[in-house]
């Protein structure tokens, strides 16, 4: 019962370790809406002489501004808004201005709220070739990685060119887009999210900290806004959370778990590996229990996402989550090692658990894919992988050449008994014919 002891303690010491903040996620924030800092903060429209920018060496009056974020970088949004009689709408013209001169900054309208994959924004960024010192486009926001940001694409429907510059130890982008009549409605309020950033030598946007995020509505008729800390950062901390929990329990204890059977049976005797094994099974399933339960609550709150990644994502987690239970349920249902039906139920234990294990590993990847993670941690899991199986595999090689020597040395030593046995024998009958 030693080993299984010090199995348990080490599930919950990671336990513990995860509660106190893996990756700045604490999970008594995501299952308690006591840690929850769910505050909201109500800015007043500033107009007149308040709300100029320049552009072109010139400023240019907006009837409406809104400082968007209260850090150092003082994201700030100032815009017209003026009838299109083309579209039936809106036309806004709007400036975006932050005080972050060697990096970037955007604003966005998101698909979901609060949520920034999947967000069409305006971005400006610091450019050492050209001729204003910045340039911007829109972009689709396809990703928390820098590949997924490309510009030229989203949905905003930008007019003309977007004017872009780096002045005052500011990065300014003044731009026009077309506004839907629901979203010009003085009681409308229009979802957004903002963010500023670093770039790299070669410009390419860097990703941002939650630190350097806001999200929250905005009236573009009015100019009233709000904005909560809380709601984005407490969705990223439970997909963090949904990410640790399935990777560990079925990239890493599952693996050791099966690693064990397959190769720690003659090493430590029937009893001691089986509780090992099962004490990780149980461990395991805990945590994916917890794991799919967080992302069922992140496909709530998130709503319905047509990429057709996510989809496989969300399908092969179903599948695998079903496996565990089945697996679960043949634990309570294992026959005895004499029973009729034992072999069948070897076999069907089998190789569910390494379908499903086989699975889980496909779809960590996707998970890391869509998440934004970097190389390091492909090749991290993967080196794990390794490891395991690879010493699993030579232990059980090991294990082979010993049983097969002990078996040829029993044979070489029971061969040679025959003929000793028989030169005796051959001695004895020809002792007696002489006799």
């Amino acid at each position: 019962m030693r080993p299984l002891c010090l199995v348990y303690l080490l599930a919950l010491s990671l336990l513990l370790f995860a509660r106190s903040g893996y990756a700045a996620c604490p999970l008594s924030d995501i299952f308690s809406n006591a840690g929850r800092q769910d505050h909201r903060q109500l800015l007043q429209a500033a107009a007149g002489a308040n709300c100029t920018v320049p552009v072109n060496g010139a400023l240019q009056n907006f009837a409406v501004c809104q400082t968007l974020s209260s850090d150092s970088a003082q994201l700030q949004l100032s815009w017209n808004l003026t009838p299109d009689s083309a579209s039936g709408g809106s036309l806004m013209t709007a400036a975006l201005q932050c005080a972050n001169p060697d990096g970037w900054c955007g604003w966005a309208i998101p698909a979901q709220a609060g949520r920034m994959v999947g967000a069409s924004a305006v971005i400006v960024k610091a450019c050492a070739n050209c001729s204003t010192g910045a340039t911007a486009d829109k972009y689709l926001l396809a990703a928390k990685r820098s590949s997924a940001v490309v510009p030229g694409t989203g949905s905003l429907d930008i007019v003309g060119p977007i004017y872009a510059a780096r002045t005052g130890g500011s990065l300014i982008a003044v731009f026009t887009m077309h506004v839907t009549p629901e979203a010009a409605q003085p009681d409308v309020q229009t979802n957004y999210i903002s963010a500023h950033g670093s770039v790299d030598a070669s410009d390419t946007l860097q990703p941002h900290t939650d630190e350097m995020a806001v999200a929250g509505t905005l009236s573009l008729a009015s100019g009233t806004s709000s904005t909560d800390s809380s709601s984005s950062s407490t969705v990223d901390k439970a997909t963090t959370a949904h990410g640790v929990l399935m990777t560990v329990a079925w990239a890493i204890i599952l693996p050791i778990s099966v690693a064990i059977a397959f190769s720690m049976r003659n090493t430590w005797g029937p009893r001691t590996w089986f509780q090992i094994h099962r004490a990780l099974g149980v461990t395991a399933f805990v945590c994916i229990l917890a794991g799919f339960g967080l992302g069922v609550y992140l496909w709530v709150t998130n709503g319905p996402d047509t990429s057709d990644i996510l989809k496989a994502h969300v399908s092969i987690g179903v599948i695998t989550t079903a496996y565990a239970i089945l697996q679960a349920l043949a634990l309570v249902a294992r026959p005895k090692p004499d029973a009729k039906h034992r072999g069948l139920w070897n076999h069907y234990h089998h190789n569910v658990g390494r379908i499903a294990v086989l699975l889980a590993f496909a779809n960590a990847i996707i998970g890391f894919y869509l998440g934004g993670l970097g190389w390091g941690w492909y090749l991290g899991l993967a080196l794990i992988w390794c490891f395991i199986w690879f010493a699993a595999i030579v232990k059980a090689f090991y294990d082979r050449l010993r049983e097969d020597r002990c078996t040829f040395i029993k044979k070489g030593g029971s061969q040679q008994n025959g003929v000793t046995e028989m030169s005796s024998n051959a001695r004895n009958g020809a002792y007696s014919n002489m006799a």
